[in-house]
């Protein structure tokens, strides 16, 4: 008897877009090799001392890890060594934003969903210990750091071996939910706002030569039950489909 194919293996590289997307192609039998979640491209590649916060202050394991891994600006670690059993690394630009926080010269953290709701629940900065510096996502700053850092992304997934595995995918946010709704702010930041600053920074990386995924328009919509909650970065499950579709369609090509 013919022995079962192997399974396909995904490692993302983002968060909740990608991961949304991965859950998709699990259903198909893929495996996720690796998720490395809340780091942006700006702070990978460098260490930031943050033993002056108090991580117990995030809510789940999840969050703490990935504070931890961004501090420790390991996204290298994380993606060494994956090259031989992963067909493609997803990459979504979700982690870029709400900008990054300085803590000193040449050393930045990602700000992260997990971090400015434990600042609510605190009723003080999470992040004020470090007396940072924040740089958010739009203004010249920020952008001239995340195109300083594409070079330095290329090379280290040139040295893991990922690069020409490596998606971009390229997801506006949805303005309408599926019930025709608009969609609400996150953190300040509405649809509009988030894919009018985006433009750029799509640009960009799509110059590093990665394979691109394009979400077309018509499947840019919220879903006003999904299971993370109403986002504009919460999509239908026809979103979802369409991007396993594609990273399936990818990984055949070898």
């Amino acid at each position: 008897m013919t022995a079962p194919a192997p399974a396909r293996s995904l490692a993302i590289l983002g968060s909740c877009v990608g991961r949304d997307s991965a859950t998709a192609l699990q259903e198909r039998g893929w495996q996720v090799t690796r998720y490395v979640a809340r780091q942006s491209i700006i702070s990978t590649g460098n260490a930031v001392d943050v033993r002056a916060i108090d991580a117990g202050a995030l809510e789940s394991d999840f969050a703490r890890r990935c504070f931890a891994s961004d501090a420790a600006g390991d996204a290298e670690a994380q993606l060494a060594g994956l090259a031989a059993t992963t067909d493609a690394l997803l990459w979504d630009l979700t982690d870029e934003r709400l900008g990054v926080i300085e803590t000193s010269p040449g050393h930045w953290l990602t700000r992260s969903t997990e971090g400015l709701t434990a600042s609510l629940r605190l009723g003080r900065d999470f992040y004020g210990p470090l007396s940072g510096r924040v740089i958010e996502l739009g203004t010249d700053e920020h952008q001239g750091l995340f195109a300083a850092a594409l070079p330095r992304l290329k090379a280290m997934l040139e040295r893991v071996g990922l690069l020409e595995r490596t998606i971009l995918l390229q997801a506006p946010w949805a303005a309408r939910t599926a019930q025709g709704r608009s969609t609400v702010r996150s953190w300040g930041i509405s649809a509009l706002g988030a894919n009018w600053a985006m433009i750029d920074y799509y640009e960009r990386a799509r110059a590093l030569g990665t394979h691109v995924l394009q979400v077309p328009d018509e499947l840019v919509v919220a879903d006003d039950a999904h299971r993370w909650g109403s986002a504009p970065f919460h999509y239908i499950g026809a979103f979802y489909d369409w991007v396993a579709d594609g990273v399936e369609a990818f990984a055949a090509r070898g």
